[in-house]
């Protein structure tokens, strides 16, 4: 047979030749280290865990808190994500300080529960974010908070 070009004989001997060994691409999967992924996380929480205020606090309903204020309630300063939505993914995470912003704050509800735990509510104009807080043997623990959009 004869060729005019001689891409046309390659493309004839890579069709109709057996004797070309094409070896296929090895694609390289990413290995994700999940040791350093935990060993972070965990500084990370030991981190903010230290800096928890270690005595309670006494909310009003209705009274007002200023930006200020909520941070030094919360002053660990905790990463959360926004809750039902339709602006950011529920996979983003951000600190608290982050979310808020400068928003003014009202306590809406203080629910006391059993064994000294109390659930506060506070409201701005943009979220609702709410808490919980208690003794946990000789210790005291505060949950992590739940942001929601208004």
């Amino acid at each position: 047979m004869e060729f005019r070009s001689k891409s046309g004989l390659e493309l004839h001997n890579k069709v109709a030749h057996d004797s070309i060994v094409i070896e296929p691409k090895v694609i390289k999967e990413e290995k994700i280290e999940y040791d350093l992924i935990s060993e972070t996380s965990q500084k990370e929480f030991k981190e903010m865990h230290k800096k928890k205020r270690k005595n309670p606090i006494k909310l009003k309903e209705g009274q007002k808190l200023s930006y200020k204020q909520v941070m030094k309630i919360l002053k660990h300063n905790p990463t959360v994500n926004l809750h039902n939505s339709k602006r950011h993914k529920p996979w983003v995470k951000k600190p608290l300080s982050e979310w808020v912003g400068s928003d003014k704050f009202t306590v809406k509800k203080v629910n006391i529960k059993k064994k000294g735990w109390v659930i506060y509510s506070i409201k701005s104009k943009r979220y609702l974010m709410s808490w919980v807080e208690g003794p946990i043997g000789d210790k005291y623990h505060i949950g992590y908070p739940t942001l929601v959009k208004n």
